[in-house]
């Protein structure tokens, strides 16, 4: 969701009449806006900042949703408030933000269970190649009706039962 959220973008609004405090560079300024004006926060920009993600913003690292102490014990990572935008945020936040994550959660625990899933290399293929052919195919995505893959069907799977 971070890096390939279905929506490219939340659109918030002032109505007419009513004026909104917008703060800047960490609170140091001020702007106000008066409606009606419609904003529309860029959230594949917002979730890929090096500000906030680190300098490999752009890769799809797991890791650093999980912190790890000396003893080993794991810890969730919640980035700060309004870096991370996946359901809106807030009173307008998505109704069914928590049922989708715990649906989303639920399935993988069950697809996964079992089963570990891998790309399926093309004839005379090796890992590398593999890699960065499913690679590409991922970066060749844009909007249609949502954020989708363009050519998903160059990057067939294959399920193997877990050992």
């Amino acid at each position: 969701m971070r890096l390939y959220n279905p929506l490219l973008g939340l659109v918030k609004s002032i109505p007419e009449g009513r004026t909104q405090q917008l703060p800047l560079e960490n609170g140091k300024r001020t702007i106000t806006l008066a409606g009606p004006i419609n904003i529309v926060v860029n959230l594949n920009a917002l979730h890929s900042d090096p500000r906030y993600w680190g300098d490999d913003s752009l890769e799809w690292r797991p890791q650093r949703w999980i912190h790890t102490d000396a003893d080993g014990v794991e810890q969730l990572l919640v980035p700060e408030r309004g870096r991370y935008l996946a359901w809106s945020d807030g009173m307008r936040a998505c109704p069914g933000k928590k049922f989708g994550q715990v649906e989303h959660v639920a399935v993988m625990a069950a697809a996964f269970r079992d089963h570990g899933v891998e790309a399926a290399r093309e004839p005379g293929e090796g890992p590398e190649e593999t890699r960065r052919r499913i690679e590409g195919v991922i970066a060749d995505n844009g909007m249609v009706l949502n954020f989708q893959m363009f050519h998903p069907e160059n990057a067939r799977l294959v399920w193997k039962k877990a050992s």
